[in-house]
């Protein structure tokens, strides 16, 4: 008799940057509570306060963290303590956020 080895998969960790009403955001945390992607969600990341992805991060039981973008250079540093923190295998960008992050995190610039 032989034992099979059990491979057991660990999820991934996606974190979301968006900045607008978030339908799609929710979209991905939706596949991800529902194992249609084997991920979780567990942050948001916004520049605004007011965006309807951060109602919707609360609504779904995603953690939303808010940087202020009005200084670009601490906005960026901040994104990536955070980053380093959560250690995310997948960082998705949607709306204006591509726009903030444009260059930031391309040719290794992980300022430190």
């Amino acid at each position: 008799m032989t034992k099979r080895k059990s491979v057991v998969m660990s999820r991934k960790k996606i974190v979301v940057f968006a900045s607008g009403s978030g339908s799609n955001f929710e979209e991905i945390v939706k596949k991800s509570k529902s194992n249609y992607i084997e991920a979780d969600v567990p942050f948001l990341i916004s520049d605004k306060a007011s965006a309807g992805a951060i109602k919707r991060a609360i609504r779904l039981g995603v953690v939303p963290i808010v940087i202020n973008w009005k200084n670009r250079e601490e906005a960026e540093e901040k994104a990536l303590k955070i980053l380093k923190i959560i250690k995310p295998d997948l960082i998705v960008l949607q709306d204006l956020c591509a726009y903030y992050l444009q260059g930031s995190f391309q040719n290794g610039n992980t300022k430190s």
